[in-house]
């Protein structure tokens, strides 16, 4: 369910042309692809989920200068880092 509230998140944002998007608190193991369209993107937060590496496509938000991630651990080049 969880994944599915992502998408819908992800789905809205990019009918609005939204430059924040808040998948915090679901969870996730894994990043939909379909965020990785929304090169608009300047804030993604993405605390309190499950996420242990950062796919290649996340090079594909270049707008963004701050990934709120706090209580996941710190992301360097796509590799999770310190836990």
């Amino acid at each position: 369910m969880s994944y599915e509230i992502a998408q819908q998140r992800i789905a809205t944002a990019h009918a609005h042309g939204s430059v924040r998007l808040n998948l915090s608190g679901l969870g996730l193991t894994a990043l939909p692809p379909e965020l990785f369209a929304l090169t608009q993107l300047q804030v993604l937060w993405l605390s309190e989920n499950q996420l242990t590496k950062l796919p290649p496509e996340f090079g594909a938000l270049r707008q963004l200068p701050r990934l709120g991630k706090a209580l996941n651990c710190a992301i360097y080049r796509g590799n999770l880092i310190v836990c």
